[in-house]
């Protein structure tokens, strides 16, 4: 998300909330599991308004700048990042560790 999403142009008409209130803060992302099925979404909003949808598709944004209907499609990229690594085994089994559960 970090490349994708804030790295790729630096704002001139605000503040990036970044990790305090942002699309990239962990109090704005939200892990559900369903029986065996894991989601983690970005629960940013901006009023009535998906962060991330507008992020992602480019669609949505109310004023003109540089990336305004220019899409930075993160959830792919970061998607296809935990496939090539080993986070996500790891994550999963920290996790299942502090619930004294043994992965090895």
């Amino acid at each position: 998300m970090q490349k994708e999403v804030y790295d790729v142009y630096q704002p001139k008409k605000y503040d990036r909330s970044g990790y305090q209130g942002g699309l990239i803060d962990p109090s704005n992302i939200e892990v559900k599991i369903n029986g065996s099925l894991l989601s983690v979404e970005s629960v940013r909003n901006d009023e009535d308004r998906n962060v991330s949808e507008i992020v992602e598709t480019g669609k949505g944004y109310t004023y003109n700048f540089e990336y305004a209907g220019k899409p930075r499609p993160f959830t792919d990229t970061t998607r296809e990042e935990l496939r090539e690594s080993n986070k996500l085994i790891h994550s999963m089994k920290n996790g299942l560790h502090k619930r004294g559960i043994k992965t090895d």
